[in-house]
């Protein structure tokens, strides 16, 4: 990843108070895991608001298509869709 896109994401996640853990999963996992673009904002598997943490076995890396998608589609489907069912 380049300093540019890492910077990127270090400023986009200060402005909005994400956590390190966050962070460093978003640094690390740059990459969506449907189709390979460029990962937009990490999704959680199971929201803040319903008690979910920014741990790395509860965020997925979204591209923004996928990121909406898997909003529009549900989690289920959308994990079933994809062959994610074992994560």
């Amino acid at each position: 990843m380049s300093d540019v896109m890492r910077h990127a994401i270090t400023r986009h996640c200060r402005k909005y108070k994400y956590s390190a853990e966050y962070t460093q999963y978003w640094i690390a996992n740059p990459f969506c895991l449907i189709c390979g673009n460029y990962s937009a904002a990490p999704h959680h598997k199971k929201s803040r608001g319903a008690g979910g943490g920014d741990t790395s076995d509860n965020l997925m890396a979204l591209c923004s298509t996928h990121h909406l998608e898997v909003h529009n589609l549900g989690k289920i489907s959308f994990m079933k869709k994809y062959d994610l069912d074992k994560e």
